[in-house]
This record gives C-alpha cells, sequence and structure tokens, in this order.
C-alpha cells in the first residue's frame, strides 16, 4: 500500500508539474500574443509610427520624381496621429472582427491643396487636374498598402477567434487539472499533511526549472534580433514581442523554483519539528 501511494503520488506530481506549465504558457500567451491593448502597447514600446512614418516619406520620394512637383509638396501630408489611428483600426478589425476601412479622404484633400500651391494656380485645366487626381490616387494607394501591410484581417481574425476559444478551453482544463491534483494530494497526505506542502514544492520547483530550461533554449536556439517578417517595421515589433514573452517565462520560472524551494523547505521543517516533539514526548514518557 505504501508502494503504491509513493507510486500515486509521483503520478500526480508529474501531472501537477505539466498543468502549471500549460497554465502559465497559455495565460502568457493569451495576455500578450492575443491581447488587443498588448499588442498596441507593442507597436508604441518599438516605435512602430515613427518608423512608418520614415517608411512612408521614403516610399512617396519616389514619386515626386515622376510628377515634377516641389520636393516639400508631399512634406508632412501625413502625420504620426493618422497612422496612429489607422493602425489601431487594422489592430480592432484583426481582434473584433469589425471591417474598418482606411479613409484617405483627409489625406487627398491635404495633397490637393498642398499640389495647388505648389504649381501656384488657381484654375487647373481638365488634363493637369486629371493628372494631379491620378497622382494623389496614387499616394493614397502607397500609403494604404504601407500602413495595412498584412491585407488579411478577416482571415487573422477567424484564426484568432478560433485560437482563443481553444485556449480558454485549454486554460480552464488546466485549472481544474490543478484543484484535483491539489486534492489527490491532500487525500494521499492525509496522516501526514506536511507531505502535501514537499509534494507541491516539487512540482512546483519541476514548473519553474522546465519553464527556465524552455526560456534558455528559445533564447539561444532564435536568433530573435534577426527574425524578419512583411517589413522591417512589423518585424521590430516581433521582435520585442518575443523578447518580452521570454523576459516573462524566465521571470515565472525563477519564481516558481523559489517558491517551490520555500515550500519543500517549509515541510522538512515542519516535519523536523514534528519529529522533535515526538522525542520530546518519548523522553517525557521514559523519565
Amino acid at each position: 500500500m505504501k508502494k503504491v501511494k509513493i507510486v500515486l503520488r509521483f503520478i500526480v506530481e508529474i501531472i501537477l508539474t505539466v498543468s502549471i506549465v500549460a497554465f502559465i504558457s497559455l495565460y502568457t500567451i493569451s495576455s500578450k500574443i492575443f491581447s488587443e491593448k498588448y499588442v498596441l502597447s507593442s507597436l508604441e514600446k518599438a516605435n512602430y509610427y515613427d518608423e512608418v512614418h520614415k517608411l512612408l516619406e521614403s516610399n512617396f520620394e519616389k514619386y515626386i520624381g515622376q510628377s515634377g512637383l516641389d520636393e516639400n509638396t508631399l512634406k508632412d501630408i501625413v502625420t504620426k496621429e493618422d497612422i496612429k489611428k489607422d493602425t489601431e483600426k487594422i489592430i480592432t478589425s484583426i481582434f473584433d472582427g469589425l471591417k474598418e476601412d482606411i479613409s484617405t479622404k483627409e489625406l487627398k484633400n491635404r495633397l490637393h491643396d498642398k499640389i495647388k500651391k505648389s504649381v501656384n494656380k488657381n484654375n487647373l485645366s481638365t488634363v493637369d487636374e486629371n493628372a494631379i487626381n491620378e497622382f494623389i490616387n496614387q499616394i493614397c494607394n502607397e500609403y494604404k498598402s504601407t500602413i495595412s501591410s498584412l491585407n488579411y484581417e478577416s482571415q487573422i481574425n477567424d484564426i484568432y477567434s478560433s485560437l482563443m476559444k481553444y485556449i480558454k478551453i485549454a486554460k480552464k482544463v488546466t485549472i481544474v487539472s490543478i484543484g484535483i491534483s491539489i486534492i489527490l494530494l491532500i487525500l494521499l497526505n492525509l496522516k501526514r499533511m506536511y507531505r502535501v506542502l514537499t509534494n507541491l514544492g516539487i512540482s512546483i520547483l519541476a514548473s519553474g526549472l522546465i519553464l527556465t530550461i524552455l526560456n534558455i533554449y528559445f533564447s539561444t536556439s532564435i536568433k530573435i534580433d534577426y527574425i524578419s517578417i512583411l517589413n522591417d517595421q512589423i518585424s521590430g515589433v516581433l521582435r520585442s514581442i518575443l523578447k518580452d514573452i521570454l523576459g516573462v517565462i524566465l521571470f515565472n520560472g525563477i519564481l516558481l523554483i523559489i517558491v517551490g524551494l520555500v515550500f519543500i523547505i517549509g515541510a522538512n521543517i515542519i516535519s523536523n519539528l514534528i519529529k522533535f516533539k515526538k522525542m520530546q514526548k518519548k523522553e517525557m514518557y521514559e523519565q
């Protein structure tokens, strides 16, 4: 019976360890990659809007030479606030499934006014007006294609919704698994409850070690600083998010190691105190 209990405790400890690692991993992913608020803060943190603004100005330059207009015509026609507002629309479309098109009405009006001042004409001919409209459309299309690099918001939202559904189910399963494991450990240690702390400590310590090892493995095997996807701006945001996630995993790993050690040491102290009291009682009876 004693050997059976030892085996059962070992099995429950493994289940609890896996459940803790799974829960922390799922929680980290859902609170980071699958959080609209977090993604928006990551864009800000990675200077995404500044970088896109620089990219747009660079992309606009190739149209100026063809148009024959003054170089200052396209200067500051798009602000960082415009980029931020339209980017937030795209992110909202991805997370909420609400399709919000990027409006270029203000950009068209702003650009039209600047072109008029540049050519210094109040009454444009039909040919000039058509050429200007074509030029404005080119600039607006360039703006939209640069801002919306993904262009697959609805498809990404479908994938996001499906993954979040499974993640929520998995999180509930891991919470239930953790709860049942703790109850089983209590039942298996009814006569010596302090052993529950030892068993919990072992599982928590093992979970911390696994998370720490995972952090070390991914940090060394994946060259995060060299990750490139779609464009430099999105790549920069992705690198920032991955580093943040690895940092959270490492923090949780170290925290769990400390908590696990505290539980194990605490259980040993309690065990020694109990043994000491028993020895005292035994000595008293012998006297």
